[in-house]
């Protein structure tokens, strides 16, 4: 059974989004799920995504990493408690995002 990987989507002094840790890195087998005290999180990896395909998936969802290897660029957005929608997809916050790394 593969580790269970936790991220902590918050904010920068920029107010773009940022994953805490930065970089994790993970194998096959491996999960992982993205969690912000600020709102539910909603992660989009634009180009390829260790979950075996890209596109959009729930943050607050455990996801098993399919891949052997690469880093994967992903984009994040939280909705705040107050509902309004802060990070990715956006044009004030487009940095917000994070990468994961697969080593096996």
């Amino acid at each position: 059974m593969g580790k269970r990987h936790r991220i902590t989507i918050t904010f920068d002094e920029h107010c773009a989004l940022v994953a805490l840790p930065k970089k994790p890195r993970l194998r096959k087998g491996d999960t992982i799920r993205w969690d912000s005290p600020h709102g539910p999180v909603r992660i989009n990896f634009p180009d390829n995504s260790p979950f075996g395909a890209s596109g959009e998936v729930a943050g607050s969802t455990s996801h098993k990493v399919t891949a052997y290897r690469g880093t994967f660029k992903y984009g994040c957005g939280v909705t705040v408690k107050a509902g309004k929608h802060i990070g990715w997809p956006g044009k004030t916050t487009p940095g917000s995002g994070g990468e994961v790394v697969i080593e096996q």
